[in-house]
């Protein structure tokens, strides 16, 4: 599985109270979230899928500030590892499509 995200990543912040970003919409701050929530889904997906947690990684640019370069394996922000966040992200992603996997 091949999951899309950006550098943008490092500057969103999740907003449980307006996922959808209704009440106040800031263009680069949907982005953000969009792709941090890219990768919180994806790594509370990995660890649903994978218990041993062997598979997966985060490529990026290798140059300078990861905006250029080869893909290289790097490091996502902080907030992207918050299992806490990546768990009720996943179950607020079920309530809001009425969809769930037993995974």
């Amino acid at each position: 599985m091949v999951t899309v995200s950006s550098n943008g990543h490092k500057a969103g912040q999740i907003h449980f109270d307006d996922l959808n970003f209704r009440r106040r919409y800031r263009r680069m701050g949907a982005y953000g979230q969009s792709k941090l929530a890219n990768l919180l889904f994806t790594y509370e997906l990995q660890r649903r899928t994978d218990p041993a947690g062997g598979g997966g990684g985060h490529y990026g640019h290798g140059g300078v500030l990861e905006l250029t370069g080869a893909p290289v394996r790097v490091q996502s922000n902080g907030r992207s590892h918050d299992v806490e966040v990546q768990r009720r992200l996943w179950a607020e992603s079920e309530t809001l499509t009425g969809v769930g996997y037993p995974v």
